[in-house]
């Protein structure tokens, strides 16, 4: 309703005004809430109508036009920081008086003429868009509603006042008997001679404070990780992984990962997986891996060994493109002079009878198109050649990088987000894309983009880069999180020299491997295909899960998706995680065709994606553990001082961390900095207090922080 009412009428006359048709429905008003400012200047009001007859409830907010020349229908326009909680300058009062948190205007008012400071942000699903700022570090009760919603408004507002270091505490409402729905206006109703202490003694949920989510590792912490398993690869990879590690000297980690990400990229589109048993939901198994580890750790050599089956593949390939090619070039030539003996006769013809029929004599056919090489990898293609190549190899290809940080570093211009939009689309396996600016005089579509992508970084590059994805910079987007298989293995033990020729057995084995899945003919593996509406096939072929497989997978999904909801985890751990939704299939799907699998994924080869996902989620907790910035080493520093109680738990200042000019604490900003960042990842509380000048801030040790 866009009615404006001139501002010489007080705002119930505005109300009235501009509910009219909802009062000539048969409504009757009830109340007129009005929004305040601490000093008790009106920001909005709420209309509350309701039906006598058939209980329905008729409410609107009321503003202020943008000139304030009148009214509307509409709240004002939220603040950066939230909208405003209802009774502000009643909360401003009495600094240290619990306040009651409500679901509604309506239960607030009546607990308010009990003297009771009472509050709410507008109903069950305006918390998260609430400013809850005003009631940092304060006593909080709070009254939720008698249902499902009511419950979840009570855990959602405690969790974000125990954020702001309040005491926060929720009324047990089912002991109340109340109906359902029922509300703190309904038992009020129901015993008119309570008092405010009564209320205020009401009893509460025995563990009304909901968990802490643990707080998140600091950036630069290297935590433990599983050492690989070799249980973990098919069975004829083993001993040439096992090989390969012994003669490079490095850790199997850097050999296993691409192997497997190579193995991904061979398969490609030729066969996917569906994880259930009805839905079409297809995983592709091309993967993205990162090794990291310092520089002469040997990871690159150990990558160029891991994927050099490919390079075979390449070879062949070659090979054969320029037979083809060759063969393509004399049908090329044959067809020319061909054209060229029918353009002779047809003019002989034409010169004696100008109405002769000479079609057949010219219409030499359409030319067999020209043999594309079948490319398996590029390493520094710009991504306009890399959709290129992707367009003309439609079963997928692999990127191999040596330091890839150069790469995704460069995406994060902001004339490169077409680049960067390509690779995160690329990662799925099953979509398609469209350069609208290639420099070709033509739009460059790809309709099947399918990118496996193999690369090396060291733990700098990757702390600095993760830096920016904790904090909001470009690389915030999810692209590191699809790096499902990053790994950052151990460097221990000591160095001994190998020199002894390859196991050319286990070499064979491996490689016949590949080969095979290079030549796999998903029909002959069992693999179906979707009909389309007009009868034809259409889409990739794919693999079901074994009942076995599916019931494994089944648990550990039920499992992945409570812990992703639990608001335990860091948001950056959160998204690289929810990636495994992909990559566990796409792992049982590889194992179970490196195998020699047929038909449904084995129980054998999910168990195996299962054991990846243990192994490679320990990484990384290491790797998003390892961003390191200045502000990280304060906040460490800052913890230091808190176990050794040089800080209190309990509280202190910004002042009280600097004051001292301990080391890695003699910059004020740099203190400030590292506290906010602490509040972000839990380790801290933060508590706001006015005072007669600047408001002062105290910083509180979360309780579930263990130094």
């Amino acid at each position: 309703m866009s009615e404006v009412i001139d501002a010489v009428e007080s705002p119930q006359q505005a109300a009235r005004r501009l509910s009219a048709t909802a009062l000539r429905d048969g409504f009757r008003p009830e109340a007129l809430h009005t929004y305040t400012t601490t000093n008790g200047e009106p920001i909005f009001w709420r209309i509350r109508l309701k039906h006598p007859d058939t209980g329905a409830k008729w409410i609107r907010p009321l503003r202020r036009t943008a000139g304030g020349a009148g009214y509307e229908i509409g709240e004002p326009p939220a603040p950066p920081a939230g909208k405003p909680l209802y009774n502000l300058h009643h909360i401003a009062t009495d600094p240290a008086t619990v306040v009651l948190v409500v679901e509604g205007e309506k239960a607030a008012d009546a607990l308010g003429k009990l003297d009771i400071i009472a509050t709410t942000s507008g109903g069950a699903s305006s918390a998260e868009a609430a400013d809850w700022t005003p009631l940092q570090g304060r006593a909080v009760l709070i009254w939720p509603d008698h249902d499902e919603p009511g419950a979840q408004y009570g855990q959602d507002v405690a969790a974000g006042l125990l954020a702001l270091g309040c005491k926060v505490s929720i009324l047990d409402v089912a002991a109340l008997g109340l109906p359902p729905k029922g509300d703190a206006f309904d038992w009020i109703e129901a015993h008119p001679d309570a008092t405010a202490a009564e209320v205020l003694a009401l009893a509460t949920l025995p563990s009304s404070e909901p968990q802490e989510a643990e707080p998140a590792p600091l950036p630069g912490e290297l935590l433990p990780v599983d050492p690989f398993d070799y249980a973990l690869l098919p069975d004829a990879l083993r001993p040439w992984v096992a090989d390969i590690a012994q003669r490079v000297s490095c850790p199997p980690d850097y050999v296993a990962v691409p192997v497997m990400v190579a193995l991904g990229a061979v398969i490609g589109r030729k066969v996917a997986v569906r994880p259930q048993q009805r839905t079409d939901w297809t995983v592709i198994p091309n993967l993205w891996g990162l090794v990291i580890g310092r520089p002469g750790a040997m990871k690159s050599p150990a990558m160029s060994q891991a994927t050099a089956p490919l390079k075979r593949l390449v070879a062949r390939a070659q090979e054969q493109y320029e037979v083809a090619q060759r063969d393509w070039k004399q049908s090329q030539r044959l067809h020319e002079l061909q054209n060229e003996a029918g353009e002779k006769k047809a003019r002989a013809l034409l010169a004696k009878d100008p109405g002769a029929n000479v079609m057949h004599l010219i219409d030499g056919g359409a030319d067999d198109p020209e043999p594309l090489l079948r490319r398996y990898t590029t390493a520094n293609a710009t991504p306009e050649a890399l959709g290129e190549l992707l367009r003309q190899n439609p079963q997928g290809m692999m990127l191999e990088r040596d330091e890839i940080m150069g790469l995704l570093r460069d995406l994060d211009r902001p004339d490169k987000a077409d680049h960067r939009a390509f690779l995160l689309e690329a990662w799925d396996g099953s979509g398609s894309f469209t350069f609208d600016r290639i420099g070709r005089g033509f739009n460059l579509h790809i309709p099947h983009l399918c990118l496996s992508v193999i690369g090396t970084t060291q733990p700098g590059r990757i702390r600095d880069y993760l830096a920016d994805a904790l904090h909001g910079g470009a690389s915030d987007d999810g692209l590191i999180q699809r790096f499902g298989m990053m790994v950052w293995p151990e460097q221990t033990g000591e160095w001994i020299d190998v020199d002894h020729w390859p196991d050319g057995a286990a070499k064979k084995a491996a490689w016949a491997v590949f080969d095979r899945l290079d030549t796999l003919d998903p029909q002959a593996i069992g693999a179906m295909q979707d009909t389309g509406l007009d009868g034809n096939p259409e889409g990739t072929t794919y693999l079901r899960l074994s009942e076995a497989a599916l019931a494994l997978f089944v648990q550990w999904r039920t499992e992945l998706e409570g812990r992703l909801r639990s608001a335990e985890l860091h948001p950056a751990v959160e998204s690289h995680l929810a990636k495994y939704r992909k990559l566990v299939p796409a792992l049982a799907l590889i194992c179970h065709l490196a195998d020699d699998g047929s038909g449904p994924v084995s129980e054998t080869a999910m168990l195996r994606a299962l054991g990846w996902a243990t192994y490679l989620e320990s990484h990384a907790r290491r790797i998003y553990g390892g961003a390191v910035s200045p502000e990280v080493e304060a906040a460490r520093a800052i913890l230091r001082r808190i176990k050794r109680g040089d800080l209190s738990r309990e509280g202190f200042s910004s002042r009280d961390a600097y004051i001292n000019q301990w080391s890695g604490l003699r910059d004020r900003d740099l203190v400030s900095a590292a506290l906010a960042y602490l509040v972000d990842l839990g380790w801290l509380h933060e508590r706001r207090e006015p005072t007669a000048g600047r408001p002062s801030t105290t910083y509180t040790l979360s309780g579930r922080a263990k130094l």
